[in-house]
């Protein structure tokens, strides 16, 4: 089935200090909430997304088609609360009611799936 990304103490990603207790919550969020579509390793083969069309992002590209940012760049953190606040239409990704913590907590999380998020910022 594979693995969700380890964390390992404290990380730096997107140019910004994440402490690794956020992280481990938005380990929680992402498992309980975004797994079954995105899938546990984050490659949007979820077995709920399996049937899907559009299909979910794979976030293991780090790269978001409906951001604030030119193509292929990485999303702020302000696309990835939209997204995940507001979902997207005419998507099976659904708005998400979910408290603003665990909406930053798991915007940190799905960063550890592309090694994009360790060594660039977004623009």
């Amino acid at each position: 089935v594979g693995e969700s990304p380890k964390i390992e103490g404290d990380q730096v990603l997107g140019g910004q200090q994440v402490k690794a207790s956020l992280l481990r919550r938005g380990q929680e969020v992402y498992l309980g909430a975004c797994a079954t579509c995105h899938g546990v390793k984050g490659d949007g083969r979820g077995p709920v997304g399996l049937h899907q069309k559009p299909p979910p992002i794979d976030l293991r590209q780090g790269i978001i088609k409906f951001a604030s940012v030119p193509a292929g760049a990485l999303p702020t953190d302000k696309d990835l609360e939209r997204i995940v606040k507001q979902g997207l239409r005419g998507t099976a990704m659904l708005a998400w009611p979910v408290a603003d913590a665990d909406v930053q907590a798991v915007i940190q999380y799905i960063k550890l799936f592309s090694e994009r998020w360790k060594s660039e910022k977004p623009p």
